[in-house]
């Protein structure tokens, strides 16, 4: 089965543009691992959409055009989340309600094997985790999806973002006992 995406591209498997895929993934995987280390809500969003239009382009420049997608519509997603205290309740939940959509969406639009749902898993809880309004929730929701897109990218062959995913999750463990367990026990005592 073909997604809408499945398109033969005429660059896809250059060993130049191969290797510029893998920069650019490994740049936008340390954009990842450092927003996930930032304290402030705002910072971690930022960065990350930032991270996730790098991933835009490595997964174009692979010719992974689900992975594009996904990561396309979590640009869009990230950018309604930043916005969210801007806007009044009933445009937060509509924002809200539009941001999980989308990602269903492009979830359903580029299905082309089971594999390929992992993307829109992990974007599920990346998506949400950016509309928690407390950083340990930004972590915490946020952390389930790390193992999904390392599946997904172990088994499409694009091994830089696994190593993101992999150093992600651990920034993210990390960051919830920094910031929310070590530094709340300082403040208490």
């Amino acid at each position: 089965m073909n997604s809408i995406f499945s398109v033969n591209l005429p660059w896809v498997g250059d060993p130049t543009v191969n290797t510029i895929a893998t920069v650019v993934g490994v740049i936008a995987v340390a954009l990842v691992v450092a927003s996930y280390a930032m304290k402030s809500r705002l910072t971690i969003v930022i960065t990350g959409a930032i991270a996730r239009l790098l991933f835009v382009a490595q997964y174009a420049l692979l010719g992974k055009l689900e992975g594009m997608a996904m990561n396309l519509v979590v640009v869009i997603c990230f950018e309604l989340a930043r916005r969210r205290d801007t806007m009044s309740k009933p445009w937060q939940i509509a924002a809200y309600a539009f941001s999980n959509a989308i990602t269903l969406a492009a979830g359903i639009l580029t299905y082309v094997s089971p594999i390929s749902i992992l993307p829109m898993l992990g974007l599920l809880f990346h998506v949400n985790g950016a509309w928690c309004k407390k950083e340990l929730y930004v972590r915490l929701v946020s952390l389930p999806g790390c193992p999904m897109w390392f599946t997904y990218n172990l088994l499409s062959g694009v091994y830089a973002s696994c190593v993101g995913d992999v150093l992600s999750f651990a920034i993210l463990l990390a960051s919830l006992i920094k910031y929310d367990v070590l530094d709340k026990r300082k403040r208490k005592a």
